[in-house]
């Protein structure tokens, strides 16, 4: 893995206070036009983020997104896809890409050159191509926890793809709300309690860690045990940090329909809890004002992992030749700023242009897109 000294280290590469590399100023957002494929086809990679860049091929705009992701890889370049999305492990992740998206992933020849192995099956391609091609957040943390020594964190996520990462690093001791087959531990669906907080503590009482995925089902009890965990090590002296897979404030679920059953909400996004709130959630009923390490986007950990050699067990992504293309300013963008990365906003997610054009007077010129775009249906005819 790639050598760390410390969790104080690790901590730190949180992306809060590292320096944003310069990069020409812009005035204003510049909006795509045809004349800059010149310049965006001259990457050699391309960081994709999913929700919100990526919809439903059965769409007509979605068939041309996946149109366009496939013309880059058949013209032989690397395509990485990140997401704060912390349900999905990175098999499942590049299955739902190639199986159900039609993604070409499997058909990147200096990946598959890089996976070549003799006699190798095609479950282990998958396997590998997997780990050089996608990033989940469930994953980053897996990779920071083993990274810091933490090994019996108590993990709250949803399904069993965060399981899965943990015992790929080699953390099997885990306390999670979830079974490693990903059903719910019903004890977390209760109300709370005295008793039900200190019973499930009491089930296991010693914890070096609080890790906020991302949860559909969370509790004010999940939230209380969590809270309990901190403030109990807190006064046994022994401080444990609270890491989150990203600080999202909110998330998008996607897009409804014209014909969706509930008119008022027909061709309208539809948006979630984030992860972020969930960690804050956490730290607020603590008061202990100890802000949670992120592990996603835009975090300076992140970028460690992604600019880091293969044989040090990062992806070896060239940073200075790479776009990204995402949907949201505070995290897609703000991480290609601070990897002196070029970037393509689009607005098919988070990010309005409504919002774009509130914000961008108020931002530095180095946190700006170097373009934008309706969506990624839109960058080829």
């Amino acid at each position: 893995g790639v050598a760390v000294t410390s969790i104080e280290r690790l901590s730190n590469l949180d992306g809060d206070d590292h320096a944003v590399p310069t990069r020409p100023s812009l005035q204003r957002c510049v909006t795509w036009v045809p004349d800059h494929r010149v310049e965006f086809d001259a990457a050699d990679s391309y960081i994709f983020s999913f929700h919100g860049v990526v919809c439903d091929p059965e769409t007509e705009m979605g068939a041309k997104i996946i149109r366009n992701i496939n013309r880059l890889i058949a013209n032989n370049k690397r395509i990485v896809f990140i997401t704060n999305d912390s349900t999905m492990s990175r098999e499942t992740f590049f299955e739902r890409l190639t199986l159900k998206l039609g993604i070409n992933m499997m058909e990147t020849p200096t990946r598959l050159q890089q996976c070549q192995i003799e006699n190798s099956s095609e479950q282990d391609l998958k396997s590998c191509l997997s780990r050089l091609s996608v990033v989940t957040s469930c994953f980053t943390c897996a990779w920071f926890l083993k990274q810091a020594g933490i090994r019996r964190p108590f993990v709250i996520c949803q399904g069993k793809g965060f399981c899965e990462e943990l015992e790929n690093e080699g953390i099997r001791n885990y306390v999670a709300v979830v079974n490693p087959d990903g059903s719910r531990k019903p004890e977390f669906l209760k109300p709370v309690s005295k008793e039900n907080i200190t019973r499930i503590i009491e089930r296991a009482p010693d914890v070096d860690a609080i890790v906020v995925g991302w949860d559909h089902q969370l509790t004010a009890l999940t939230i209380a045990v969590a809270a309990q965990y901190i403030r109990r090590n807190d006064q046994r002296n022994k401080p444990i940090p609270i890491i989150s897979c990203s600080m999202d404030a909110a998330g998008v679920m996607g897009w409804t329909s014209s014909t969706y059953g509930a008119p008022l909400f027909q061709n309208r996004k539809i948006h979630t809890i984030g992860i972020g709130t969930m960690a804050h959630a956490i730290c607020g009923c603590t008061e202990l004002h100890r802000p949670p390490i992120d592990v996603g986007k835009p975090s300076e950990m992140l970028l460690e992992y992604l600019r880091s050699p293969t044989e040090q067990g990062g992806l070896g992504v060239d940073l200075a030749s790479a776009v990204v293309v995402g949907d949201n300013l505070k995290t897609d963008i703000r991480l290609a700023c601070q990897g002196g990365m070029r970037s393509l906003l689009v607005l098919s997610g988070v990010t309005s242009r409504e919002q774009l054009q509130r914000k961008e007077g108020d931002m530095e010129a180095n946190h700006l897109p170097t373009w934008v775009v309706d969506s990624f249906a839109d960058v080829y005819d």
